[in-house]
């Protein structure tokens, strides 16, 4: 199935941070409605889930649709600038479903069918059910997804019923049916073998019911991949629907850990992965399990950003004894989601109910209105994540993984295993807890992900795991990586036969270790000891082990197990086989980041804080009692005030901090921080000058992409134009921009509107090449999906006089898009020509032919247009297609205008980098070269004008360029590794126009 993974990006790039929560107006009358709307834009809400249980209103009676209410809610809504995130009500059928016909509402594992008057009562096996959602969801979407309110699609909620009835164990036969092929394979994987249980016909096996003792274990997990599968069919089923009429991102709120869905297999169907969480204000460590279950919710999606739909403004009314949370516990609640990746943070609900179930759970608006404490912290929430639009579209930058696997889970907490205290969730989050507490980021991946990125990689408990998935953990010790296995791993299969021979089968070489008996432990637990990590008591598990040829850092002594190993370290492989006190396991913890070469972001977080890192800012929560200090210079995101070497945080507040030189700092660097464009820092995301009524326009938002290279689309945008956010200027305030390498930086022009693309190419430049920059109000001018327009701006800050227009053919409005196959002319006949080729969506590689031209590839499905030879001056020949270096190509791309991509050029012969380096825009054409100092400049005989460099990585803005068409700089400076061999060069085009194939006119 494909799914539209930039929908979302699209979504929160136009919004920014998504704020708000579940809404419910069939509760309320139409006059409360517009209460509502205005008290939510007053709050900073751009985004309300609507109609997750509003079938019943909406289809009262079978076939009889109400849709009048709903569109005067939808109305209301756009009306108000608030997106809506419009839900298929399948979650909980109308009471008129189960008595047409019962067979609708779910059976549980004793035989008891499932009555109206709660929710999620349905039976995911009946194809009555499912014929019914599919009519009304199909009707739904008729009528709502041409809605301009309509922004995301929430298909049900929290999924996770299972159900035992005869529909379902029919569904069962087909699945395992499907899985093993026959019944002789089906009787090997389930052990039918033991207890008499051997199957000779499809119609005996039956889902886990009630049964006098306890469960095959292979069966019952089977049941539980089955049931995750048949909840992801009645999901599919609304997202086809939906998708064929409307490009509106789709998802479904999972609930972390919640054990009946395994989430990594349902990664492919969500647009975006969302999750509820609810953190227990009664929990000490509930800021540790919250950042936990956010890792996973991102880990599930790969990595990108992802949202919280609910979570708890206060108290919830579910739980026997309901704490409400702290003061400040809500903002710090929602910035650690945004710390750990989430674009969306939202609540259940917007406004607290009367009558139902939840009227004592917790709202963004209480019973007793806005004039409340509670309501003014959602209302001072919404204008602080207005000023964190620049995270949105990062990521995290983790460099630990932790793997965690659904299945194994399920395997490993069966009722027939040595305890069922030594339970995966707990394990999980001991071994997360120290991660956390030094702020390292960490990816909760399942065992067959791509490992190669993580430095270090955690198996907490992995009791289940395939020959496949255990060679690739062994793979991260052989590729040099650092591995650290807890224990009872290794120990299953996937079918959940036991591996023969001394455990950890498969990582017995690796680990050099092997074992004979898992041996759970009394209360008292038993002594441990160990010179590296002093004498302490190891509780609830051992195991009786033998090194064999890992190095033994802690020994048991008692239990049976006298100077048996209880954690060994082989080269960069680490295994512990008990559950040690938690400063044991920190201890240990803190060798294997050692020997990972893994980095905190401060080296020392003081007591009670929490620190975590997304993009260039820090985020610092304070949890405890008194205040709290934080080595840092640079600017704090929630007091907007500079913090000048000490982070002085009050107990229970919270700080985002920027590093000083993004902007945040109040010094002079050629104009750049007075006039907002801040110092540039390379892969760090900027902070800018906000709306602070969050009401009108849409503030500025930097997209940091990947390392030091931006995303493919524009990265800075700042629309409307309401006094203290102009459209023309660009981070007009004390804050400031930092661009992590190419792409465009974008402002739209306040003049017009900015939904018609009407905007402005500001600069394409990374690092200090910028400078001149501080005060150019327009830029250069572009609409969409068209070439540039040139004004005169050369006096503004980049240096040299104004640009003169060509005629002939050299401007926007005369400029024509090739199409695939044509061959496109640079002026002169002798000039290099380009023959454009369609056949290869996205790609910008190749080297010019010996006929002189170059077959460029599509960008967004517009055909390439220019190639630009980049090379050293080393002897070697520049004829077109004789240099070893790989070519700068720029294209034509449908969302940036013009797109440069920047290949890194590297000197085949070793020779170090020399101050000659230069570019040659045409190798065939003529061409001269002027030297003046540090800058080279050098004419081509293709009509594009003067190409300036700067070998010392500088820009000399006083530089005059002259009136023709030209590059404007080339910076050159060592690559991102520091090896002199590799030279990174960048281009500013904002002088940079393609002509058509007319020759150009005089100059």
């Amino acid at each position: 199935m494909t799914v539209s993974v930039n929908s979302f990006e699209a979504l929160t790039r136009e919004r920014g941070l998504l704020y708000g929560g579940d809404y419910n107006p069939e509760q309320w009358s139409p006059d409360v409605w517009r209460e509502d709307v205005a008290l939510m834009r007053a709050a900073g809400v751009n985004l309300v889930t609507v109609g997750v249980f509003s079938w019943a209103m909406l289809e009262p009676r079978p076939d009889e649709l109400h849709w009048e209410w709903l569109d005067e809610v939808l109305d209301l809504l756009h009306a108000g600038g608030i997106a809506v995130d419009l839900a298929t009500p399948s979650a909980s059928p109308p009471p008129w479903l189960a008595r047409l016909d019962p067979t609708t509402s779910a059976v549980d594992a004793a035989g008891v069918r499932m009555s109206v008057g709660s929710r999620n009562q349905f039976c995911p096996g009946s194809s009555v059910y499912r014929d019914r959602v599919a009519r009304f969801v199909q009707a739904l979407v008729d009528r709502y997804a041409g809605h301009p309110a309509v922004a995301m699609w929430h298909v049900g909620n929290e999924f996770g019923q299972a159900c035992f009835c005869d529909l379902c164990a029919e569904r069962f036969r087909t699945w395992v049916a499907a899985r093993y092929g026959d019944l002789d394979a089906l009787n090997r994987a389930w052990g039918t073998a033991f207890w008499s249980q051997r199957y000779g016909d499809w119609q005996e096996i039956v889902p886990p019911r009630t049964a006098p003792y306890v469960h095959n274990p292979t069966q019952l997990l089977d049941f539980r991949r089955f049931t995750s599968d048949q909840l992801r069919d009645v999901y599919r089923l609304q997202a086809e629907i939906i998708r064929a009429s409307s490009p509106a991102p789709v998802t479904t709120n999972a609930m972390g850990f919640f054990p009946l869905v395994d989430q990594f297999s349902w990664a492919d169907d969500l647009d975006v992965v969302a999750d509820d969480h609810y953190a227990d204000p009664a929990d000490p460590s509930s800021p540790a399990r919250a950042a936990l279950t956010h890792d996973l919710t991102r880990g599930v999606g790969g990595g990108r950003p992802w949202a919280l739909l609910e979570q708890a403004a206060g108290a919830v009314s579910w739980r026997p004894h309901n704490l409400p949370k702290p003061a400040g516990a809500m903002l710090r609640d929602s910035l650690r989601a945004v710390a750990h990746g989430a674009d969306a943070v939202c609540y259940f609900q917007w406004r607290a109910s009367v009558q139902g179930s939840e009227r004592f759970h917790s709202a963004m608006l209480p019973h007793a209105g806005p004039d409340t404490d509670l309501h003014r912290e959602v209302r001072e929430q919404g204008r602080l994540l207005a000023r964190l639009r620049e995270v949105v579209g990062t990521r995290v930058d983790a460099r630990v993984a932790l793997v965690f696997d659904r299945p194994s889970l399920w395997a490993g907490e069966a009722d027939s295993v040595p305890s069922t205290h030594l339970r995966v969730p707990d394990q999980l989050a001991a071994y997360h807890e120290p991660f956390w507490r030094a702020g390292i980021a960490t990816d909760v991946v399942p065992p067959g992900a791509d490992l190669d990125g993580y430095d270090l990689v955690v198996v907490p408990m992995l009791h289940l795991v395939s020959d496949a998935d255990a060679a690739n953990l062994a793979q991260v010790v052989e590729r040099g990586g650092t591995l650290l296995v807890g224990p009872f791993s290794g120990i299953a299969d996937e079918d959940q036969r036991i591996r023969q021979g001394r455990f950890p089968v498969p990582w017995a070489d690796v680990l050099g270790v092997s074992g004979e008996q898992h041996r759970p432990l009394p209360a008292a637990g038993v002594p441990v000891r160990s010179e590296r990590y002093g004498a302490f008591s190891a509780s609830l598990w051992s195991e009786h082990l033998t090194a064999d040829g890992a190095e033994v850092l802690a020994t048991y002594a008692g239990a049976g197990l006298d100077g048996r190993p209880a954690v060994l370290r082989k080269g960069t492989a680490w295994y512990v086989s008990t559950v040690p006190p938690a400063s044991v396991l920190a201890a240990i913890v803190a060798d294997c980041v050692a020997a990972a070469g893994v980095a905190a972001p401060v080296p020392v977080v003081p007591d009670g804080v929490e620190v975590a890192q997304r993009g260039g800012l820090l985020f610092v929560l304070n949890h405890g009692d008194v205040a709290a200090e934080l080595a840092w210079t640079g600017r704090d995101l929630v007091s907007q005030t500079e913090v000048d070497g000490v982070l002085r945080l009050a107990a229970g507040g919270a700080a985002v901090l920027a590093r000083r030189g993004s902007g945040a700092g109040p010094r002079r660097q050629d104009g750049r921080e007075e006039a907002g464009l801040g110092g540039l820092v390379a892969g760090e995301p900027a902070d800018r000058h906000v709306d602070r009524d969050a009401a009108d326009g849409e503030r500025g938002q930097v997209d940091g992409g990947q390392g030091l290279g931006l995303a493919e689309r524009n990265v800075l945008r700042a629309d409307g134009d309401d006094g203290d956010v102009p459209g023309h200027v660009l981070a007009a305030g004390p804050q400031g921009l930092e661009h992590g390498g190419q792409g465009n930086l974008v402002v739209h022009d306040d003049r017009g509107d900015v939904r018609q693309g009407r905007e402005h190419l500001v600069d394409g430049l990374d690092g200090a090449a910028v400078g001149g920059l501080a005060g150019l109000e327009d830029g250069v001018e572009a609409e969409a999906r068209r070439l540039l327009r040139e004004p005169a701006h050369e006096a503004r800050g980049v240096g040299g006089p104004p640009a003169e227009h060509r005629t002939g053919g050299s401007d926007e409005g005369d400029l024509t898009v090739p199409e695939p196959g044509e061959v496109v002319h640079r002026g002169p006949t002798d000039g290099l020509e380009v023959e454009v080729d369609a056949a290869e969506p996205g790609g910008v590689a190749g080297q010019p032919d010996e006929d002189g031209r170059l077959a460029l590839a599509t960008q967004d499905g517009q055909p390439g247009v220019l190639g630009l030879d980049v090379h050293h001056d080393h002897g070697v020949d520049h004829r077109a297609g004789r240099d070893p270096l790989d070519p700068v190509v720029v294209v034509l791309g449908e969302q940036q205008d013009v797109v440069l991509e920047r290949l890194r050029a590297r000197d085949d012969a070793g020779d170090e980098l020399h101050d000659d380096a230069h570019v040659d825009v045409d190798s065939q054409g003529r061409h001269e070269r002027q030297d003046l100092g540090a800058l080279r400049r050098e004419r081509t005989g293709a009509g594009v004008g003067s190409v300036v460099e700067l070998a010392d990585g500088t820009l000399d803005a006083g530089a005059s360029l002259g009136g023709d068409r030209s590059l404007a700089g080339e910076r050159v400076r060592d690559g991102g590794h520091g090896d002199p061999r590799h030279a990174c060069h960048v281009v500013d085009r904002r002088h940079l126009v393609i002509p058509s194939s007319a020759p150009p006119g005089p100059p």
